[in-house]
């Protein structure tokens, strides 16, 4: 039997040993404590990290997509570059709905950066869609690449901006409305001035193939007088749904008079013929986006729109026949008359004349010169802004801001 004592001693000797377990529970308990902590932290500090790179890996498509304007058809959907540094990786990834970058310059895209920091993963998605810009060149009445003049006892009008010239303009007539130019020699415009001008560019070289390859081929057989060409209407021949045209003239010229195009016509006639659009003609493209005509030859524009209109009565023709409507109405019958003007993007790969009362309303773009030798009017339609005609615009790639998400496999 213990004394008092040893009892005693027993006591204080098991008060030691629990209250150094304790102690010792205390700091295993503050060290697991720390090293969740700096645990979390690594954790939390990967992961943001992760977080940065996934989105730089997505800023980095953006880079390759604005800094080449030929994007959809240098690459493809699938990955496009990837990262490696210290712990961390990075990829980017670019997809098309329907698989193929380069069959459509408006397509969304969708794009997908991913990165692993330590044993932390991240992806992060955006969308992005195409807008269309027109080109500056169509951003105006009338452009003239080389240059601008008027004659003596002449007079042109435009609304709804300047003409512009890379060249220089040459006024002994009348100028209503505004011009830029490089120089500017004459009686000053009715409006404002503009001289040394930024150059604007041309449309792309390959823009007329491109719309030779969607056209219809139309047999020349010589000038065209009382004609109706639409997108169900091509004088008994083929038609094309868009109502795109083309007419090879073997390297002569054509004349082209009371008639009515509702599409767009290609003329290739060469670059020293010309295309003439005499008395009463009425000109709409089918399709906002599409110009209404193109030539590789000079464009001679000599309409009497001040004092006659396209009339059925006079060429003996109907303009508007069962399957071609002219605001919606068709009918069999001789007696409608229509507007004699060219409405939508008119563009010569040579130089314009304008003659006589013409009226366009839309805009002009002559690669070569533009000349005025009566009294024309051009009205600038600011459609060709908001929907420029294809190829006829740079298509740039926006961000769909509502998109940016985190991604989860």
């Amino acid at each position: 039997m213990l004394t008092k004592a040893q009892n005693r001693r027993a006591s204080i000797y098991v008060m030691v040993l629990g209250t150094a377990a304790i102690v010792s529970s205390i700091a295993l308990a503050s060290l697991v404590t720390l090293q969740v902590q700096s645990r979390s932290k690594d954790l939390t500090r990967d992961r943001r990290q992760a977080e940065l790179i996934a989105r730089g890996m997505v800023d980095q498509a953006r880079i390759l997509i604005e800094s080449d304007n030929n994007w959809r058809s240098n690459r493809s959907v699938g990955v496009w570059t990837t990262l490696n540094s210290g712990n961390s990786a990075g990829q980017v990834k670019v997809t098309d709905p329907d698989g193929n970058l380069n069959d459509d310059p408006m397509d969304p895209i969708q794009i997908l950066g991913s990165a692993n920091t330590g044993d932390s993963s991240q992806k992060v998605t955006v969308s992005m869609y195409g807008v269309a810009e027109p080109i500056p060149a169509i951003t105006t009445p009338i452009f003239a690449n080389l240059s601008f003049s008027v004659y003596s006892g002449k007079r042109c009008s435009v609304t709804g901006g300047p003409i512009f010239t890379n060249g220089n303009i040459l006024n002994v007539g009348t100028i209503l409305g505004d011009t830029q130019s490089s120089l500017y020699f004459g009686p000053s415009p009715s409006g404002t001035r503009t001289t040394g001008v930024q150059l604007r560019s041309l449309p792309d070289a390959s823009v007329m193939s491109y719309y030779v390859g969607l056209a219809q081929p139309v047999a020349f057989t010589g000038d065209w007088v009382g004609r109706v060409l639409t997108p169900t209407n091509n004088f008994g021949g083929a038609t094309q749904v868009n109502g795109v045209y083309r007419i090879d003239t073997g390297g002569q010229d054509i004349q082209i008079s009371d008639t009515r195009i509702f599409g767009t016509l290609i003329v290739q006639c060469g670059s020293s013929k010309t295309v003439r659009l005499n008395d009463r003609v009425l000109m709409q493209p089918a399709r906002p986006d599409y110009p209404v005509l193109i030539t590789d030859g000079n464009l001679e524009i000599d309409l009497a729109s001040g004092s006659q209109n396209l009339s059925e009565s006079v060429a003996a023709v109907n303009f508007n026949p069962p399957g071609s409507p002219f605001n919606s109405v068709a009918d069999s019958d001789q007696t409608d008359v229509y507007p004699n003007e060219i409405q939508g993007l008119v563009h010569s790969r040579a130089s314009i004349f304008l003659k006589n009362e013409s009226r366009v309303i839309g805009s002009l773009l002559g690669e070569g010169l533009i000349t005025v030798t009566d009294t024309p009017n051009v009205f600038y339609d600011s459609n060709l802004t908001t929907t420029p005609p294809i190829r006829y615009s740079n298509i740039k790639m926006k961000i769909q801001s509502a998109s940016w998400s985190r991604a989860v496999d």
